[in-house]
């Protein structure tokens, strides 16, 4: 099945916040983005990975509210994050209370169906890599939920330069860190690659102790394309180890996406 580039856009970036773009909702505003301080001391990882050492937890759920901008769009949806774990992530979109989207995540697969355009896709991370020009995968995706680094700074010593934590990853990429002065936890990341123009970046306004976890309140996650694709999250409420019901079916009659 043939797509516009535009639909297939769509698409990839959906693989992110999973559906987020697909919706129709209320036109908002920028929050202005909160100065923070920037953490110079040269404990700063270890301050981090200490922070979060054993931390264990099975699944958390949040309920937050998305804004997503783009150089042609602004719109404000709300979403059910569920994760299990290393096993699944599990998101339900909804705009002005109607269940909108749904998508289901494991370290192998990529489903999600939308139900505007009444599309569904299935597949694998490589798509998003290749569109973002990063490498992402479930992992990556899972920590950046959880405001962690995308990558276990302790078994992948980054050099240090300017309070800027560098990683060289697979294929020439660079993911550089830096730390939040007041929480320790991660201010900010970005993953590129030299003379690539896509670059993904996360940055982490807020966080809040949940049974002595920290976990991300606000935060943007910026896909620097094109489009320049921006989601503001702003978590309500995040609840731990409780039983999560994750049920995913495609509604009748929605036609698959393929995108190559």
């Amino acid at each position: 099945m043939n797509t516009s580039k535009k639909q297939i856009n769509y698409n990839l970036i959906v693989t992110l916040g999973i559906c987020f773009i697909l919706l129709t909702a209320c036109k908002t505003k920028h929050k202005a983005t909160e100065i923070l301080d920037l953490n110079t001391n040269k404990n700063a990882l270890n301050d981090y990975l200490k922070q979060i050492k054993e931390q264990d937890f099975n699944t958390v759920y949040f309920n937050s509210n998305i804004n997503y901008s783009s150089t042609t769009e602004n719109q404000n949806v709300s979403a059910d994050i569920k994760i299990e774990c290393n096993k699944t992530i599990w998101i339900s979109i909804k705009a002005m209370g109607f269940p909108m989207a749904r998508a289901l995540i494991t370290p192998k697969e990529v489903k999600y169906y939308e139900k505007i355009n009444r599309t569904f896709f299935e597949g694998d991370f490589n798509v998003l890599s290749d569109f973002l020009g990063t490498d992402v995968d479930f992992y990556k995706l899972q920590n950046l939920l959880l405001g962690r680094s995308i990558i276990d700074l302790k078994k992948n010593k980054p050099t240090e330069t300017d309070a800027v934590y560098t990683n060289v990853l697979e294929n020439g990429y660079l993911l550089k860190t830096v730390f939040n002065a007041t929480s320790n936890m991660v201010l900010e990341q970005s993953i590129s690659r030299a003379n690539a123009i896509n670059t993904f970046k996360t940055a982490y306004s807020a966080f809040i102790n949940v049974e002595n976890i920290p976990f991300p309140s606000q935060y943007a996650l910026i896909a620097q394309t094109k489009g320049n694709t921006r989601l503001e999250i702003e978590t309500k409420k995040i609840t731990l180890n409780e039983p999560l019901r994750m049920s995913y079916n495609v509604p009748d009659n929605c036609k698959q996406i393929y995108i190559q």
